[in-house]
């Protein structure tokens, strides 16, 4: 995993790329991954079971995921309105590029027409959220195919294959979003280096 961390005394964001890999969800089931653990192993995907919510899913290189660890006390305790305010801050960031993109009745994530280009997964512990969400910016979307993204059966894409064009994972489109968790959230952020950045809310 390389990152960026952008932190405070009370809330923490991390915006980074990992390695290909799997991660499983409490509700994930196995019949969701359609390749052998043997063929897994083959092409070098990390796994692994984690305490978030929802089910199985991938995350690698070109995908920007973001970590917002918060305290919903100072906010709201209130699950469903911690999603919504994510997705909501998905949409107006990929609305930035041009991207049109909507929430789906009954599902979690961001949609462009019927293919998912964002997931939102998070674990709450004393009202504190961690986990996080996954963007499509330009991954490799054939490891997708290996397994029923968030369990359905659906197909993923991209910021790339949707402006068919390649947009890069760099220090002004993180900005952008951290932008939008501003708009969303009230964070005030404090320089702190090239590499580090506290904020206050």
């Amino acid at each position: 995993m390389t990152g960026i961390r952008y932190f405070g005394s009370l809330d923490t964001i991390i915006l980074c790329q990992h390695r290909n890999t799997f991660t499983q969800g409490r509700s994930s089931k196995n019949n969701n991954i359609l390749i052998s653990q043997l063929e897994i192993e083959r092409l070098g995907i990390d796994f692994y079971a984690v305490d978030r919510g929802g089910d199985i899913t991938y995350h690698g290189p070109g995908q920007l995921v973001v970590y917002p660890i918060f305290d919903l006390a100072r906010y709201k305790k209130d699950l469903k309105y911690f999603l919504t305010q994510l997705e909501d801050i998905i949409i107006r960031f990929l609305r930035m590029y041009n991207i049109s993109c909507e929430r789906k009745c009954g599902f979690t994530g961001v949609w462009v027409g019927d293919k998912k280009i964002a997931s939102i997964g998070i674990a709450v512990k004393k009202w504190i959220a961690y986990h996080g969400i996954a963007i499509n910016i330009n991954p490799d979307l054939r490891y997708f195919s290996y397994i029923k993204p968030c369990g359905l059966d659906i197909k993923m894409t991209s910021a790339a294959e949707v402006l068919n064009r390649e947009i890069r994972i760099d220090q002004g489109l993180k900005q952008n979003l951290l932008d939008k968790f501003k708009e969303v959230f009230p964070i005030n952020f404090i320089e702190r280096g090239n590499d580090e950045r506290s904020f206050t809310s």
